[in-house]
């Protein structure tokens, strides 16, 4: 019974890396960002809410999704954000059980962070 519980734990993992690897963030052709976290969590962030978008690594310590007080949504991968948006207006997004917050900044992690701010910069 250990062993199948173990096969499953695997199973499990190799599914969530596989979920966040088939599923990375998106810039859209309208400049629209697309925000995911596997099959947890999806934002859409509108080009007319980022204020400003720069390079910026940080190692926030916490749960994967974490909402600060000054309302700072960090998406941490592998202990660590790259990007940061600031937002000219708070920007409403749900949580993977359910609940409806507000973010006026949002630090993720991208491959290229360069690239990211870039295409954000300029929208094809």
């Amino acid at each position: 019974m250990v062993l199948v519980l173990d096969l499953y734990g695997v199973v499990l993992v190799l599914g969530l890396h596989a979920a966040c690897v088939t599923r990375p963030h998106v810039v859209r052709s309208d400049g629209c960002l697309r925000i995911r976290y596997g099959a947890f969590f999806a934002l859409a962030v509108p080009p007319e809410a980022v204020a400003s978008v720069r390079g910026d690594r940080r190692y926030p310590t916490g749960r994967l999704i974490t909402l600060s007080g000054d309302r700072v949504l960090d998406l941490i991968v592998g202990s660590r954000t790259s990007v940061t948006l600031e937002l000219n207006r708070p920007l409403s997004f749900t949580r993977p059980l359910g609940a409806t917050e507000q973010a006026h900044t949002i630090r993720l992690h991208a491959d290229d962070p360069r690239a990211l701010a870039t295409a954000l910069r300029q929208p094809a």
